[in-house]
């Protein structure tokens, strides 16, 4: 593992990237109603998290800015995901693909 650095910067910004992580992972397996494809949108999110890490892990001596720029970098996933996800539009649902609880089944 290393000698990783102790700061407080340095440790928040492994909870903050670790967070975003965990709403990649979620996001891939929770089905979002503002959220087409969220599949696309989660593993862009993981991905683009899971490469903070190890940038987080390997690096050395990481100052102020890499470190905000690394936050950043875990949520540009989520930003490219959604963007791509509002630009695809909604997608075309036959009435065999919709689950019995979405319908007026449960009304009667």
């Amino acid at each position: 593992m290393g000698n990783l650095p102790s700061s407080g910067g340095y440790i928040l910004t492994v909870i903050f990237v670790s967070m975003v992580a965990l709403f990649g992972m979620l996001t891939l397996f929770v089905r979002a109603m503002n959220i087409e494809r969220n599949a696309l949108v989660g593993t862009l999110t993981f991905m683009t998290a899971a490469i903070s890490g190890i940038v987080l892990a390997t690096a050395d001596n990481l100052s102020n800015a890499a470190l905000i720029s690394l936050c950043a970098l875990s949520l540009v996933g989520f930003a490219v995901g959604r963007f791509i996800d509002y630009v695809l539009g909604a997608r075309e649902h036959s009435a065999d693909s919709r689950e019995a609880t979405l319908g007026a089944d449960l009304a009667d």
